[in-house]
């Protein structure tokens, strides 16, 4: 980890000169302005112009409108379950019990939160480049913020936009989590790690497949087992976690009598992996090289 904490600047190194440069907070905050205020406006549209959504609208903002603790799925979607079991986030319970005591209604309320959570990939990422590339003067400072806004819009994004996820938080609670933990400051990086974990049942796996690539690379840089320790126990704890809430689904699905798994429909298939074959595999490689070529 030290290895990695050397390219990180404390927060005394943002004055250079007399002049005093906004914090990584407000830069990141700033960042997050653009996206908030478009998202929100997407959202809004979304129910008062083009008309409420089926999909994927629609679904959340009933989900987390003074829903009870298990999430249960509207009657218009043709079911009457948890939403836990599809995915387990009580992330989502947290903000279905804000809806409880927010000043608003539904639309207005699902809103903020979705503007919130596209903002998050700004305000994360333009925190994430203060704290490492280290500016020195103001128009360094307002390149970084278009940089981190830019992400906010990326093509994965902006492909998306249409049906509004939450997920696209992970990310923003990965990177804040990693910039937290290199700089040794381990409540932080804890409460950004919980936080993440509580996104989605994978998100553990995500957090611990990035963990574990930094782990090799530490490793190959240092050649140091002690060194990797706490990277290693966060990437396990990250793993344990989403085994239990994948658990925690299976469960659920066992008591609804529900026979296939969000899991199975994106990750293994049915009958697991029977779909793959060497001609797929093949196709697939073929078709990844020639967009590389374009």
């Amino acid at each position: 980890m030290s290895s990695m904490q050397s390219n990180i600047a404390p927060m005394s190194e943002y004055s250079k000169g007399g002049t005093t440069l906004p914090s990584p907070l407000t830069c990141a905050i700033s960042a997050g302005l653009l996206p908030f205020v478009l998202q929100y406006t997407y959202t809004l549209n979304c129910f008062y112009y083009f008309g409420a959504p089926y999909f994927d609208a629609g679904l959340f903002a009933n989900l987390l409108w003074h829903n009870d603790w298990l999430l249960t799925t509207a009657h218009v979607y043709n079911s009457d379950h948890s939403y836990l079991q599809v995915h387990f986030s009580p992330f989502l319970m947290l903000v279905n019990w804000l809806s409880y005591i927010a000043p608003t209604h539904m639309v207005e309320f699902y809103a903020v939160f979705m503007a919130l959570i596209y903002a998050s990939l700004a305000a994360a990422m333009c925190y994430t480049l203060m704290v490492c590339a280290l500016p020195t003067n103001m128009w360094q400072v307002i390149a970084l913020g278009l940089l981190a806004t830019g992400f906010a819009f990326n093509g994965v994004v902006m492909q998306g936009v249409w049906m509004p996820h939450f997920e696209y938080a992970i990310p923003a609670g990965i990177l804040m989590f990693l910039v937290h933990f290199k700089r040794g400051n381990i409540p932080w990086a804890i409460f950004f790690f919980a936080l993440t974990l509580s996104l989605r049942e994978d998100a553990g796996l995500h957090i611990a497949a990035v963990l574990f690539l930094l782990i090799a690379v530490q490793w190959l840089r240092t050649r140091s087992l002690p060194s990797l320790k706490p990277d290693m126990a966060f990437a396990l704890a990250a793993c344990a976690y989403s085994a239990i809430a994948f658990g925690f689904g299976f469960y659920l699905r066992w008591i609804y009598g529900t026979t296939v798994s969000v899991f199975q429909l994106i990750y293994t298939g049915t009958p697991p992996y029977a779909h793959l074959s060497m001609q797929i595999l093949g196709e697939q490689i073929g078709r990844a090289s020639c967009r590389e070529r374009v």
